[in-house]
């Protein structure tokens, strides 16, 4: 499995998870690229307090991976693509309060499970997006880059 991290408006890697961490130890936050995890892999990420994202691009991933997810102490934005991420996947992150973006690229979420989830975190803003929207939605708006897609509401 590949993982990336994000800084200062540039991609970074592919690398080991061991050589990411080492390469990002001094950093105050992390936001790395699972791409083709599968939920035992992910659940490395269990130990790093750091991680304030997460980009998953994976079509291994299960619903089991949002224990993994839910552990994360300052998850605030995730970004998730592919058939995989459905409704119920959407519904095990409903206990995650501090989230506040989450971008759906590719995914099979329909309105209606979006609504469901929102009911839940009603401070988290979910972003129905196409691939060109990879980047943080977070740093889009900061940034005042274009946002394909659309937000949805409840």
């Amino acid at each position: 499995m590949e993982w990336h991290f994000y800084t200062f408006g540039e991609f970074h890697g592919p690398y080991s998870l061991e050589r990411m961490l080492e390469l990002t130890s001094g950093m105050p936050q992390l936001f790395p690229l699972a791409a083709g995890a599968s939920d035992e892999q992910l659940s490395v990420l269990e130990k790093h307090p750091k991680v304030i994202g997460l980009a998953l691009v994976s079509r291994d991933i299960t619903v089991a991976a949002t224990a993994t997810l839910r552990v994360l102490p300052r998850l605030r934005e995730l970004i998730l693509c592919g058939p995989p991420i459905t409704d119920q996947f959407l519904m095990g992150l409903r206990s995650i309060h501090t989230l506040r973006d989450i971008t759906l690229i590719d995914t099979a979420c329909t309105k209606d499970g979006v609504g469901d989830f929102l009911s839940h975190v009603p401070e988290c803003q979910v972003y129905r997006a196409g691939a060109d929207s990879i980047l943080p939605a977070s740093l889009r708006r900061e940034l005042q880059l274009f946002v394909s897609g659309q937000m949805i509401r409840r």
